[in-house]
């Protein structure tokens, strides 16, 4: 959340690394470019359980891990780039109880409020005003993460107006309301207000549990982060054994903060099945969607949280009575993975990476993807194996198939 007890010139290319732990806590890393003329405060809301104290935020000391985000961004190919400005806002209340536990971490003082009342417990110049909190109702009963922050120091930089810094990763980690969900405080305030609409300049990462790794559709590191993060200066911020997630926010989206919560009671051993001659992986990415375009996406939305289960039931049945029945017709051979890939463009087989179509006399045993979808059932994974590449006419066959299966399931699903 970008949201500042006095005004700041310019905030931009806001990094956030949320990983769940155990004993239904969260850790979350914070990072932004900024340029500010005096010290402030950032706030950031917790959706933290009722009643918790001071002592419910462990606050992580990264100060000698600066690089942490490059580090973090080297997993991944390199996302484009975009620039977004971000306003601060003034503040004033009186002081009227013991202040707040400081923590000194990194270059930063830290303090933990668990509830907005315990706001008043800071230095005056580090709240926000009562009346900003009127834009933001959603956090009446949430906890609230303080960084103390100065503004770049040195007589040559105020001279030649270069202040803007990197601010140092900030870290913490907070009990969960929700133990299902991870949580992104991603709200602008400007001047304030929360408008509806703010411009993104963000990149979020994550190591979510089972759940979401399963059924969300981020982009998913080139290895584990162990190949690419320090784990010993990282300081157990990280899984090093395990991959990272990342998705990029530019642009004008909703003010909200991003969540990732899984699908309804999800059955991770359903998602994924093998036949002799097909590999399905069952695909509910639009339980995430947090801006569906149209009516079609919000169907594939509701689908996807809260009927998963019955869908993956019964997509596979329908696809391993599929494999029996077609199995001569259409060719197939038991699958492999390590079966050269093709895709389906249309009526033509595409070679994928080189973004080609194959030869006309292209032969041999090849696995084919292919993205059944419906009005209810979002674009699904499907391969199957072929002891030759089908030709235009056969896969206008196996589309069909494919979308009347998909129909008659969509026609099971619950209402």
């Amino acid at each position: 959340m970008c949201c500042f007890s006095r005004p700041v010139r310019h905030v931009s290319s806001t990094s956030i690394f949320a990983r769940e732990l155990a004993r239904a806590r969260q850790l979350l890393v914070y990072s932004m470019n900024l340029d500010a003329d005096e010290e402030l405060a950032m706030i950031l809301p917790l959706p933290v359980p009722p009643g918790v104290d001071e002592r419910a935020v462990e606050f992580i000391d990264l100060e000698g891990y600066a690089r942490f985000f490059r580090d973090l961004a080297a997993a991944f190919p390199p996302p484009a780039v975009a620039l977004s400005r971000g306003r601060g806002m003034l503040a004033a209340a009186p002081e009227s109880r013991p202040r707040l536990t400081v923590h000194r971490v990194g270059r930063f003082e830290a303090s933990f409020a668990p509830t907005r009342a315990d706001l008043d417990r800071l230095d005056p110049r580090f709240q926000l005003a009562p009346d900003a909190w009127d834009s933001l109702p959603q956090y009446r009963d949430y906890g609230f993460a303080v960084f103390k922050l100065r503004p770049r120091a040195g007589l040559l930089g105020r001279l030649l107006g270069r202040r803007r810094q990197t601010v140092h990763p900030m870290a913490f980690s907070f009990p969960r309301r929700d133990p299902a969900t991870l949580f992104f405080p991603t709200v602008h305030v400007h001047d304030g207000t929360a408008p509806a609409r703010a411009d993104f300049d963000h990149t979020l990462y994550c190591q979510p549990g089972p759940a979401i790794a399963r059924t969300f559709g981020w982009e998913r590191s080139l290895g584990p982060l162990q190949d690419y993060v320090d784990p010993g200066r990282a300081r157990a911020v990280i899984d090093p054994a395990s991959r990272c997630y990342r998705r990029s926010l530019y642009g004008s989206r909703p003010n909200r903060d991003m969540t990732l919560t899984p699908p309804e009671d999800v059955e991770l051993e359903r998602l994924r099945a093998r036949g002799e001659c097909f590999a399905l992986t069952v695909r509910a990415t639009a339980a995430y969607y947090d801006e569906p375009a149209h009516e079609q996406q919000r169907r594939w939305h509701a689908t996807a949280t809260r009927h998963l289960n019955a869908l993956a039931r019964d997509l596979q049945r329908e696809f391993q009575a599929l494999e029996q029945t077609n199995r001569e017709r259409w060719r197939l051979a038991p699958y492999d993975d390590a079966l050269r890939e093709l895709w389906v463009n249309g009526e033509r087989l595409w070679i994928p990476g080189l973004w080609a179509p194959i030869p006309s006399e292209d032969a041999g045993p090849a696995r084919v993807r292919f993205s059944p979808q419906s009005d209810h059932i979002e674009p699904q994974q499907l391969w199957l194996a072929f002891s030759q590449p089908p030709d235009a006419a056969l896969l206008r066959d196996i589309q069909t198939e494919l979308q009347r299966l998909l129909a008659d399931v969509e026609a099971r699903l619950p209402a």
